[in-house]
């Protein structure tokens, strides 16, 4: 944002660059988003829910396969109720109709202790949608 930061904060991050700060931090969070992923795609796996897209060196999110007739934008909202977040993926498809059966389910914020909870409420919405009546 600025053209020339002021020469102490300059410094400062010189500082904490040379004492490797920097450098743990970034260990740490790929240690975590590691570990994040891995319960991640074992809860994925183990509920049966179908993953559409990932990619092949990490990330922070899935892209997601609902069933077929699944409305992710209702699925959001009957899920926010229960503190899990998802984003509908219709926003991301260039199209005047496009498909509701897609979402992204992003992992970097979340603890792995809490990933179990949040993908179970998933799959129950799920097959609560997929029952007739």
């Amino acid at each position: 944002v600025l053209r020339h930061p002021p020469g102490h904060i300059q410094r400062t991050a010189a500082y904490c660059l040379r004492l490797g700060h920097y450098d743990a931090l970034i260990r740490r969070t790929a240690r975590a988003l590691h570990e994040r992923r891995r319960v991640m795609e074992a809860e994925l796996k183990a509920h049966g829910l179908e993953i559409a897209g990932k990619g092949a060196h990490g990330g922070s999110s899935f892209w997601m396969q609902a069933p077929d007739g699944s409305d992710t934008a209702e699925l959001a909202r009957t899920l926010q109720k229960h503190s899990v977040l998802i984003e509908p993926g219709a926003p991301f498809f260039a199209s005047q109709t496009p498909p509701r059966r897609f979402y992204r389910l992003g992992y970097s914020s979340i603890p792995a202790a809490r990933i179990p909870e949040g993908v179970a409420h998933i799959a129950r919405a799920l097959a609560q949608a997929a029952q007739p009546g």
